[in-house]
């Protein structure tokens, strides 16, 4: 609604232009046109649409914040990013990686998660924000188990061999953009870090998630959990799984 009401008042001051010069620069109002497109395009590309809509309509707001019940929120992160960067060179690793990336994103498009940023070689999403929906894990373990398939594929085609481990974790946050510059949508809170923690003591090509989110997946058919115990700073012992389907077992 909001991008809707923006795109008509543009049209009604492009429109009066045209109407009060004596000699309309059409080629010029087409321009202008064009790059209010794009700058629209670009905004939805970096914001949430609910939250791009949010800063159309109310441009001086410095703060976009909500809170969450329940979020599922996952990362994935290349494996001894450093020694291979060594091996290749920094240049053409971060092209690959760039590459993978871009198909990580592609995968997206199947998916109801919203991509949140990537971290250095560590790419984190969630789901349940901004939009609400129930089976928001569930999503978030299906979307993972593809990336993990996915990884084989673009191992072969690119004659690379990128490994990843994946962790899941699910719980409150606050979801938002805070400041007045360079606006970047993101999550805050302890679910966030103990996703980030999920990952970094996980398996390689294997996902990870904690109690929380076993408690929501443990009756998938075709899934067995390997249950183990890991150190969490601040929180203590905490109890995870590593997933696996049959066919991996």
């Amino acid at each position: 609604e909001g991008i809707l009401i923006i795109g008509f008042v543009i049209s009604l001051c492009l429109f009066i232009m045209y109407l009060t010069m004596e000699n309309p620069d059409m080629d010029l109002i087409a321009k202008l046109d064009n790059a209010t497109r794009k700058s629209n395009d670009l905004l939805l590309n970096i914001l949430p649409y609910p939250i791009a809509c949010k800063l159309f309509s109310q441009p001086k707001i410095e703060q976009v914040t909500e809170a969450y019940k329940n979020v599922t929120v996952g990362f994935i992160d290349i494996v001894d990013f450093t020694k291979m960067s060594n091996i290749l060179g920094a240049e053409p690793l971060v092209k690959l990686l760039n590459l993978f990336f871009c198909e990580i994103d592609s995968l997206l498009d199947k998916y109801r998660i919203e991509k949140i940023k990537t971290i250095g070689d560590a790419y984190m999403v969630a789901a349940g924000v901004p939009d609400r929906f129930a089976d928001h894990t569930l999503e978030m373990i299906y979307f993972c188990e593809e990336v993990l398939k996915h990884i084989k594929d673009f191992n072969t085609r690119n004659k690379s061999e990128l490994q990843v481990r994946i962790g899941i974790h699910c719980g409150p946050v606050v979801a938002g953009i805070i400041g007045k510059k360079k606006y970047t949508y993101d999550l805050w809170g302890s679910t966030v870090n103990l996703a980030s923690r999920m990952e970094s003591t996980g398996v390689t090509d294997r996902i990870q998630v904690s109690q929380d989110v076993y408690d929501k997946i443990s009756f998938l058919p075709g899934h067995e959990f390997k249950q183990k115990e890991i150190e969490v700073k601040g929180v203590g012992t905490c109890t995870t799984y590593i997933v696996t389907t049959k066919l991996d077992v």
